[in-house]
């Protein structure tokens, strides 16, 4: 029997202190894993835990009293997007083989990644089991905002997540820790303003300034697989899936865009929009929107100039922009069906789905958001953010079908053209959203292999 028994462990930072924030101290949370001598580490219960605080001024904690009020003007309503919930404060992820200092992994964009990853649950999922009691999620924003009220100084809302890194969540194996001298994770804190957002921006009091958030007693649980010395000499390497972020803009309403991948094993390329000039780092927006591009008309997607996968345009029937102008703000959706499936495809990996909060309900919540029209103050009608439960955009999966296919594009090269209401003057679509140029991300999902031999990452 290869697998002997197991030990279990739990670790502090080497920082050496016990509150991370990205305004007051620390904003990097470092850990070690050492190799233990017959171990194996097995990631998926590689968990950490810990306590995050919110204060909406210095030193002033955000009390229960004060949340969630909704309809009384003036209250302040404080939130975190409810699907990513608290993987929302990580920026960027580094994992580095201790033997060397090698770089195994750099995972940026880590919360928008996060984010969309969770497409395929339902808002239901959201609202109950590990993602409502452990993640700080919930079936809308507003759910949030209670879990982030406290009324003792040392209260805080406890949390337990799993790094966001392909090397810990997307593998196919066990770790050989000895083979790569152990581990050291640097786990990068979103800002501030990035994390935290105002739930209604047509209230009185908002976010200041001075408002920060922090973990407190961060500590990193899992265990060892003890095994036979003939079971980890037996360990090669470790297969897992990367991902790697494009960003380009969309500046008009029809636009061709290239990438070239350059990988040996595509798996899917998963494009998420957001408006470019007021989204990141904005306390009146919420930073981790995945809301589809604006207006969006349709789409062609080619493959070193052939139409490939799609011989065809993708096409909304009927487009946002084509709705009747008395239509309702309210419940304007539109006929979406044929993008979604693609995208929903691209996400899952197979189709029909089980989950997915790409649905005609959560589109109409994110637009009456954009609309200003869920607010409790008749008398102004900024954008709201009571719903983050939207998760959409254009998605291209490379499996053809057949799960577990990929696509080398070593030097090839990937056009993707999108007919939008971007930077037009069509009165039917979010004004605040389609007078911006659009910043693209364009997720490469592919697969990587860490050989331990050499250390080297192949992609």
């Amino acid at each position: 029997m290869s697998n002997l028994f197991k030990r279990y462990f739990e670790l502090i930072p080497i920082n050496n202190i016990n509150s991370f924030s990205p305004d007051n101290g620390v904003d990097i949370i470092n850990f070690i894993i050492p190799p233990v001598a017959g171990a194996a580490l097995p990631t998926h219960e590689l968990i950490i835990n810990g306590k995050l605080e919110v204060d909406v001024d210095t030193d002033t904690a955000y009390p229960s009293a004060s949340a969630p009020r909704v309809g009384v003007a003036g209250t302040q309503l404080v939130g975190i997007d409810n699907v990513c919930g608290i993987e929302g404060v990580v920026m960027k992820v580094d994992i580095t083989s201790r033997n060397g200092n090698v770089l195994i992994e750099q995972r940026q964009n880590a919360s928008l990644i996060s984010k969309w990853k969770k497409g395929v649950l339902s808002n239901e999922d959201l609202r109950v089991g590990k993602q409502n009691n452990q993640l700080v999620c919930g079936n809308r924003v507003l759910n949030s905002t209670q879990m982030l009220t406290r009324n003792e100084p040392n209260e805080g809302i406890p949390f337990a997540f799993k790094i966001p890194a392909g090397f810990f969540v997307d593998n196919t194996s066990m770790i050989n820790l000895n083979a790569i001298g152990g581990i050291e994770i640097k786990i990068q804190l979103q800002s501030t303003a990035q994390f935290l957002m105002n739930v209604d921006n047509n209230f009185g009091t908002q976010l200041g300034v001075n408002a920060t958030y922090r973990l407190k007693d961060v500590k990193l649980f899992g265990r060892y697989q003890f095994m036979t010395p003939n079971a980890l000499a037996g360990m090669n390497g470790v297969s897992f899936k990367q991902i790697a972020n494009t960003m380009n803009t969309i500046q008009s309403s029809n636009e061709t865009l290239a990438l070239a991948p350059q990988v040996n094993s595509l798996d899917k390329i998963v494009y998420i929009y957001q408006p470019n000039s007021d989204t990141r780092n904005n306390r009146a927006t919420n930073g981790v929107s995945c809301n589809q591009l604006v207006g969006l008309d349709n789409y062609r997607v080619s493959f070193n100039g052939v139409l490939l996968p799609y011989d065809f345009p993708i096409e909304n029937k009927t487009a946002l922009g084509d709705l009747p102008a008395d239509s309702s703000e309210k419940d304007r959706r539109p006929g979406d069906a044929e993008q979604c499936y693609h995208f929903i495809t691209a996400m899952n990996g197979n189709y029909p789905p089980i989950h997915s909060l790409a649905n005609c309900i959560n589109v109409a919540r994110a637009n009456a958001d954009n609309y200003g029209v869920l607010t409790a103050d008749p008398a102004t009608s900024k954008p709201t953010n009571y719903y983050g439960n939207n998760v959409d955009g254009i998605g291209v999966s490379y499996q053809y079908g057949f799960r577990g296919y990929s696509v080398p594009m070593v030097s090839d090269m990937t056009q993707l053209q999108v007919v939008s209401q971007v930077k037009t003057s069509n009165a039917v679509v979010p004004a605040a959203i389609r007078d911006q140029v659009q910043t693209q991300n364009a997720f490469v999902v592919f697969n990587t292999e860490l050989n331990y031999a050499n250390l080297q990452v192949t992609k």
